[in-house]
């Protein structure tokens, strides 16, 4: 991500830029832009000790103007347990007043598709992302499989 940064987004200077994981799938239309209104930065809030926080790799976003001074780094600091783009709480995060920035919703739901027995917990970011979560791992099981096909066929006929 920190090459990105450096070699893609300060190369095409983009009024805003972010980072949406490769397991996030948009559900509905999105415009990140229109919830960053008026602020510098835009995501899922992650917090972590001694009142650090950060926004989470996977979804976070960034008014270009207000970072492109700053020394962006998305390594983690595990010293202050912040995971993946933890490192900017120095030079981003710290400056800004967490009460006032509008950040993502997140909601655990349970969801039970017809053609698959079993329910399972999904997360949906700001009612618009579907997080899959765990894609990556080994664990994908004939049942995760069927359950994300059937779940993608009730998007399919039902779009919105």
């Amino acid at each position: 991500m920190t090459w990105v940064y450096y070699n893609v987004v300060r190369a095409i200077s983009p009024r805003v830029f972010g980072f949406i994981d490769h397991d996030l799938i948009p559900v509905r239309k999105v415009n990140v832009a229109d919830k960053m209104k008026d602020q510098p930065i835009y995501g899922l809030l992650n917090v972590g000790k001694f009142g650090f926080w950060f926004l989470w790799a996977g979804y976070c976003f960034f008014d270009y103007a207000e970072v492109k001074s700053k020394s962006i780094n998305f390594l983690y600091d595990f010293s202050c347990d912040l995971d993946t783009g933890g490192r900017n709480w120095n030079s981003v995060y710290r400056y800004l007043d967490r009460s006032r920035l509008r950040v993502a919703s997140s909601e655990n739901v349970s969801m039970s598709v017809d053609s698959v027995r079993n329910s399972r917990k999904v997360q949906f970011i700001d009612q618009n992302w579907l997080h899959i979560g765990g894609i990556s791992y080994s664990y994908n099981s004939p049942e995760n499989i069927a359950f994300f096909e059937a779940l993608e066929r009730l998007f399919d006929a039902n779009p919105s």
